[in-house]
């Protein structure tokens, strides 16, 4: 079993704003999908409308990790959650633009859903 990760000051920069913009959020929440079942773990897990919110270090620049992250959204999308994504650089620079997007996903996927 994967052990939880610790979530990074920009996970936490965005779950903190999130929940005071009144949006329950989870750091870190592990969720089992696929078959065989697979662990993953959500930088920040919006329930209520299944979306996971990944923020991405440097690391994610890497040709073997960024085909990882995309078999692991292609599962995410096959158990009806959806994956956005953003940089550390994208939160430390514009924080209140990125809660924004999220937010306004958020409500569309409320409409849909």
């Amino acid at each position: 079993m994967l052990e939880r990760p610790i979530p990074t000051k920009y996970a936490r920069s965005v779950h903190d704003v999130l929940l005071k913009e009144g949006y329950e959020s989870r750091l870190e929440e592990p969720i089992k999908i696929g078959n065989p079942v697979r662990l993953y773990y959500a930088d920040i897990w919006i329930p209520r409308v299944r979306l996971d919110i990944e923020i991405d270090g440097s690391q994610h620049d890497d040709e073997l990790q960024r085909w990882d992250d995309e078999e692991r959204e292609g599962i995410m999308r096959e158990a009806g959650i959806e994956l956005m994504r953003f940089s550390n650089q994208e939160v430390y620079n514009d924080l209140q633009a990125v809660v924004d997007t999220i937010i306004d996903r958020c409500n569309e996927l409320r409409s849909y859903r």
